[in-house]
């Protein structure tokens, strides 16, 4: 489906040449097929196109930060997370995506503000979370820094949020087990 995807992209590069936005989205939404296939370098040169087609469009610089985290670039992620929020300081999710670069790199605490930046955008706008990853990935960094009952109440907000995810389940089980192991050394 998605070589069909990407198919379809590259007739579309031929049909939009002189259409800059039209040639931003193309490159972009390649850029993210791409990456979902697993061709990140390709993925990158596509985000990168979209980049210099657009500079202050701040999508491109995202997804170009999430393809970075798949090939390692985590510095260089975090610079794209940057620029998508100079241009958007209101989209909660490059915040939560930052926190994840930052949280990639063992920077734990620069991880913990961004996503609690993340939540207080979306309860500014009265909105809980777009999704539980935001309290999710905040569980998973105070799980990792040992921080147990923080972790217990991040993750059971990923689960008030949407239950019947198992994985949110899980890792809160994960934190009981750490516990019972962090009492017994």
């Amino acid at each position: 489906m998605y070589e069909e995807a990407n198919e379809d992209f590259k007739l579309a590069f031929k049909e939009f040449q002189n259409d800059i936005t039209t040639k931003y989205f193309i490159r972009s939404n390649m850029g993210i097929n791409l990456r979902l296939i697993g061709k990140y370098e390709e993925s990158a040169d596509m985000l990168r196109q979209a980049v210099e087609l657009q500079p202050s469009r701040p999508g491109a610089y995202n997804n170009l930060g999430l393809t970075c985290i798949e090939m390692g670039e985590v510095n260089e992620a975090i610079a794209h997370f940057e620029k998508a929020i100079k241009f958007d300081t209101s989209a909660a999710i490059y915040y939560n995506n930052l926190g994840l670069a930052f949280f990639n790199n063992c920077q734990y605490k620069d991880a913990v503000i961004q996503f609690d930046t993340a939540k207080k955008i979306n309860l500014e706008k009265d909105v809980p979370y777009e999704d539980p990853t935001i309290a999710f990935n905040l569980a998973n960094v105070y799980l990792t820094q040992k921080k147990f009952f923080e972790a217990l109440e991040s993750y059971q907000e990923a689960i008030m949020i949407h239950d019947m995810n198992p994985k949110y389940w899980h890792h809160k089980g994960i934190v009981y087990e750490a516990m019972i192991k962090d009492l017994e050394e």
